[in-house]
């Protein structure tokens, strides 16, 4: 994806309510904290089937990716800590 596809992307987002935008929002939000998909799914009750195709998308864009880190999940479960791109976070395009 061109960088000037991803600009009008996050440009619109606040004005989207997808759950493309939905789901970055919340990511950039929690800066480098970030979130997993659980989290995702607990803040913006959305089901599991929703927010992992929606999470992909937005890796696959280039608007997010996996921090490195791992947070343990209810059943005790290490889950990929997602975050907002820093090139997004800033707005460089």
């Amino acid at each position: 994806m061109r960088a000037t596809s991803i600009q009008a992307q996050i440009k619109a987002a606040p004005r989207v309510p997808t759950y493309k935008s939905l789901v970055f929002n919340l990511i950039l939000g929690r800066g480098e904290h970030g979130a997993t998909d659980q989290e995702i799914q607990e803040v913006l009750m959305m089901s599991g089937d929703t927010v992992r195709p929606t999470r992909g998308k937005l890796l696959k864009d280039g608007l997010i990716y996996d921090s490195g880190k791992t947070r343990k999940n209810a059943n005790d479960n290490d889950c990929i800590v997602w975050v907002a791109s820093t090139i997004s976070q800033t707005g460089l395009f």
